[in-house]
């Protein structure tokens, strides 16, 4: 059999994520990035993901594995970049050091005014390795680039009414 472990899912109903990214955009003109959206993210469109478990089903697995699923590697600011003009925006990025925002936000979630959870800017000290090369020889599913990816699927939430 195979797990199949995909990395930041985005598209469809569930997502929230860049969903929330486009709600920041939308509401501030400069965007913050803690310890400057350097780091490397690979987030995977769900029409990928869904690509991969109809491939996974279909093929006779010999033994146990495990198979990473993730889309083309790219950075935080190109990530960023890409979501504000699937939308029409242009934002400024702005480096920020990620160790005051944690505690700002730690403090703020104490005291019961904001629930951010601080993990998520802990995350961007972490920065995403992961060959697709697996997933595309096993499964045969080539991961859409990110911004073909967020396109569709802000195309997708403003049909749906959803963004």
């Amino acid at each position: 059999g195979v797990m199949l472990h995909p990395t930041m899912i985005y598209g469809g109903e569930q997502e929230n994520n860049i969903r929330r990214l486009l709600r920041t955009i939308r509401l501030l003109p400069i965007i913050p990035a803690p310890g400057g959206g350097h780091q490397i993210v690979q987030p995977i469109f769900i029409d990928d993901v869904v690509s991969c478990f109809f491939a996974a089903i279909a093929k006779d697995w010999r033994g146990s594995h495990v198979l990473p699923l993730a889309g083309p590697a790219l950075t935080w600011r190109e990530m960023v970049k890409n979501s504000a003009k699937s939308i029409h925006a242009s934002r400024h990025i702005v480096a920020v050091p990620a160790l005051p925002i944690i505690v700002g936000l730690t403090i703020l979630n104490k005291i019961g005014i904001r629930e951010v959870d601080a993990n998520m800017v802990r995350r961007f000290r972490e920065n995403s390795d992961i060959s697709i090369s697996a997933m595309m020889e096993s499964l045969s599913v080539m991961p859409r680039d990110f911004e073909t990816g967020i396109e569709q699927a802000v195309a997708d939430w403003m049909r749906e009414g959803t963004l």
